[in-house]
């Protein structure tokens, strides 16, 4: 009896991991219009101040909501106290000001998280840290048509920020990746849609009315900087990763190696009647940044070396098989988790093409 039960409850869990969740009650007629915050972000955070006003360089801002529309021209923007007259803060002097925009709609003022905007003598190249990024995982299937939410939410950040890093991860279709089950296991998925961010926090369903969640999670800098390197032929190739530090992080650190495929292309199941002109099947859809291969452990690989300030950590000639449609079309996603599994910084390189150090003006 007891072999019996534990046989019912293996298949149960295989089917609540293959299934799609949501139901007509998740429809996102229930989501629209229902805003919850904003996001202000900048296109710099460093700026030198410039002994010709007509010479000096400016910051200019965006302002979205969580649903990922672009509310700019409807916000206020301020510097401490003082309204700017539009997108754009012009410094005058030296110092660090505290940028944040309102936006006010069916007498509801939302206020965003303010922004540090730092104005210099001088960029100082050798003391700039790393530009920052985020790591969206994504747990998806082509039958699974509550997933186009996280979809076409990806979309939305990919026009708006190229700070975040996304890698659709298939199950059980034309794309499935079988070595995705421990990390599945590690986060907790037991239905589909699903999606991590930085591996410590989940997306918030519906995704594409929660834009701004993993945009908020950039940080204005990281004191990790990822090189990227790679040769790469149909099925199998090489990557050189290597990592420099600014300051000392302490632990054992993990890194992972995916190798991801772009404009792959098959029917995308759609059950949202406001995404994608509600159809329920999406015909020929083409599906971006999909795993295709991931170097040693899915969960990460020990890193091996102390990160201490100034460390400069090079991995030569990591092999990894994957497999591909179209080779041209392949990426190299490089990420680094402290000793919880958190990642602290990520890069994505396009194949056979030398990523440097990305610095955070």
């Amino acid at each position: 009896m007891k072999k019996y039960f534990n046989y019912l409850l293996s298949i149960s869990i295989v089917l609540v991991l293959v299934s799609c969740g949501g139901n007509e009650n998740d429809d996102d007629h229930i989501y629209s219009n229902q805003m919850s915050l904003i996001s202000l972000i900048p296109d710099r955070y460093n700026v030198p101040l410039s002994e010709n006003a007509e010479e000096q360089e400016v910051v200019t801002f965006k302002v979205t909501n969580n649903a990922g529309e672009d509310i700019t021209d409807q916000s206020i923007l301020y510097v401490g106290d003082e309204q700017l007259d539009s997108n754009v803060f012009t410094p005058t002097e030296l110092g660090a000001f505290e940028v944040y925009a309102k936006y006010t709609v069916n007498n509801r003022e939302f206020v965003s998280d303010p922004k540090t905007i730092n104005v210099v003598e001088g960029i100082d190249y050798e003391a700039l840290y790393f530009k920052h990024k985020v790591l969206v995982e994504d747990f998806t299937g082509t039958w699974c048509g509550w997933c186009t939410r996280i979809i076409y939410a990806l979309e939305l950040i990919k026009a708006q920020t190229p700070n975040v890093v996304a890698v659709a991860i298939h199950n059980n279709d034309e794309f499935d990746y079988t070595g995705r089950v421990p990390l599945e296991n590690q986060l907790g998925v037991l239905a589909y849609p699903f999606a991590a961010i930085n591996r410590t926090t989940i997306w918030n369903d519906p995704q594409h009315h929660h834009v701004s969640q993993p945009i908020d999670l950039i940080q204005p800098q990281s004191p990790i900087g990822i090189k990227i390197n790679s040769n790469l032929g149909n099925s199998s190739g090489t990557v050189d990763v290597t990592f420099k530090f600014k300051e000392t992080i302490s632990g054992d650190l993990k890194y992972a190696v995916y190798i991801v495929e772009n404009d792959l292309v098959a029917d995308q199941k759609n059950y949202n009647t406001d995404l994608y002109g509600g159809a329920e099947i999406l015909h020929n859809f083409t599906h971006q940044h999909t795993l295709r291969g991931v170097y040693g452990n899915i969960i990460g690989n020990n890193l091996g070396q102390p990160a201490t300030e100034g460390a400069v950590i090079s991995l030569a000639n990591l092999a990894v098989n994957y497999t591909s449609v179209d080779a041209t079309k392949l990426q190299v996603v490089v990420f680094l988790m402290d000793t919880d599994g958190t990642v602290l910084n990520v890069q994505v390189a396009d194949r056979n093409t030398e990523v440097d150090y990305e610095y955070a003006f």
